[in-house]
């Protein structure tokens, strides 16, 4: 995990470095937001050609399952840089709700 938190400080120092003079901390923190609903758009879109309520006959299920897998990523990198951008300690924030889950679904 610390190499995932290496690259998402790399990959928001980039996008800071392009983007954050030209907007304020509250429109970037929009942006990134709407980039996430983008993101879980192309999943959701994937999902839909998996299930063949989208007919498209040039690629592959195995083509299908990789790219549905880098679309999850997408999401996944895009909530990582809305969370930096926020000053929230995600990891600490997975562990906590994932524990609150694990109890949530043995107490059920």
């Amino acid at each position: 995990m610390e190499n995932i938190d290496r690259l998402i400080d790399e990959l928001y120092r980039e996008i800071k470095s392009r983007v954050g003079n030209k907007f304020t901390e509250k429109t970037f923190t929009t942006l990134q937001t709407l980039k996430v609903i983008e993101e879980l758009g192309e999943v959701a879109d994937v999902t839909l050609r998996m299930w063949h309520t989208r007919k498209d006959k040039s690629i592959t299920e195995e083509e299908l399952k990789k790219k549905f897998g880098e679309e999850i990523a997408d999401t996944i990198i895009s909530l990582f840089t809305l969370a930096k951008s926020q000053n929230i300690d995600i990891k600490k924030c997975l562990e906590e709700k994932i524990n609150i889950e694990i109890e949530r679904w043995r107490a059920e």
